[in-house]
């Protein structure tokens, strides 16, 4: 019996909805119901005079009906149709004992009243249904334009700060250049090569920034060829150690001085895209080297369960909350007060959405597992392409395993 309950409050609750100009105070589960009673009631007050007066009046259930249509139009489908039921109930119980006579006509007045529930539910349906889902469009589309008008404002706040630095340095570049010329034309090779060095430090800060600029670009411009369905992904069969080996060695270069430790399974084929899975390795190890502190290690174990072959990548970061890692991977979004401990601070709120999308399209899964205060452990899973399902000119070569 309780489970019944449950589940008719629960179609109670689908079939209302709060108009725009209702106070948020006045919010209660019940609130257009008891609304819709008193409409109901008001309506069929106003209509019983007409009634007395002309009982032939051809549009003597004008009144009722508008009322059945505003309460669907303003409270859903739910409080329309109790609006119909109740001024059926309202009028049959005051002129059926007046009126109508024993036989036919007491029938006939019965079959009018069953007619006009019917009649009035069914308009309640279709206008408050359709009202109900233009509502949802409505809101869809608020939500679509509050997270673009969020999106453009993290973007913004993180291409000025790439754009502000390359501004500063052409501009000292332009110092250095003219002091060079001048060292030059005195023939001060010693000056000369003083501020030579300064403007080969500002060329290479000049270009870490170009490429974080390139970095926001490139998620902006994955972002919207996911969104037109027109990901790009070359299949052929690949080996899983090597793809991760790769990344691991290009974010060695760029970060020396920080630990990654690697460890390898046997050698394992999958059937995939190597670039896009070296993007989310790429992504997950910068990640994980961003959100740790710079003398801690970043760990990645490559290991097979059963017909899947698993990538972990761990950190010694200050976690996740449980309440926002079920959130991680959708667009633009970002942890609340979480801190960038080394490396760049550049985040739009796509990356893992982007790699999510990516190993969905392997048919594989990706998640996190992450304690507050120690640290998180990404991972992600793909199917293991076995031995009866290659073919002989997929084979490609196996190299040993290794770890670091």
């Amino acid at each position: 019996m309780q489970e019944f309950w449950r589940r008719c409050h629960h179609l109670l609750k689908r079939a209302a909805y709060y108009p725009d100009w209702l106070s948020h105070r006045r919010h209660m589960p019940y609130h257009p119901y008891g609304i819709a009673s008193v409409i109901a009631l008001m309506a069929t007050l106003v209509e019983i005079p007409i009634i007395v007066v002309d009982p032939d009046f051809p549009f003597a259930a004008l009144v009722v009906l508008s009322a059945t249509v505003v309460v669907a139009l303003h409270f859903g489908p739910g409080p329309g149709l109790l609006t119909n039921c109740l001024e059926a109930v309202l009028l049959a119980l005051i002129f059926i004992p007046l009126h109508a006579r024993p036989g036919l006509q007491t029938v006939t007045m019965i079959l009018s009243i069953g007619l006009f529930v019917g009649l009035g539910g069914c308009i309640s349906f279709l206008i408050g249904r359709s009202h109900q889902q233009n509502r949802q469009i409505i809101q869809m589309q608020r939500d679509a334009q509050a997270q673009m008008d969020a999106f453009l404002g993290v973007a913004a706040h993180e291409m000025r700060t790439p754009l502000t630095v390359l501004s500063a340095n052409a501009q000292l570049q332009t110092r250095m250049l003219q002091k060079v010329r001048q060292a030059l034309a005195q023939e001060n090779t010693q000056g000369a090569q003083v501020e030579m060095a300064s403007l080969d430090a500002i060329t290479q800060r000049t270009e870490s920034q170009i490429k974080r600029l390139n970095a926001l670009i490139t998620e902006v411009i994955e972002l919207s060829r996911i969104k037109a369905g027109k990901l790009d992904l070359h299949m052929a069969v690949c080996e899983i150690n090597a793809i991760v080996r790769m990344a691991v060695e290009e974010q060695r270069l760029i970060t020396p001085d920080r630990s990654i430790c690697l460890f390898e399974t046997q050698p394992t084929l999958i059937v995939g895209d190597a670039n896009r899975l070296g993007q989310v390795v790429t992504n997950l190890l910068t990640n994980a080297l961003k959100y740790s502190p710079a003398d801690t290690p970043v760990k990645i174990i490559v290991a097979r369960s059963g017909d899947d072959v698993r990538a972990t990548i761990t950190d010694a970061g200050s976690g996740i909350p449980p309440e926002h890692q079920s959130r991680l991977w959708k667009p633009f979004y970002r942890v609340p007060g979480a801190a960038v401990q080394s490396g760049s601070g550049i985040n739009l709120g796509l990356g893992l959405f982007i790699c999510k999308i990516i190993i969905d399209e392997h048919h594989g899964a990706i998640g996190v597992n992450s304690v507050p205060g120690q640290g998180a452990s990404f991972w992600f899973t793909l199917p293991i392409l076995h031995a009866e399902r290659r073919e002989p000119s997929q084979e490609v070569s196996e190299s040993h395993s290794h770890s670091f």
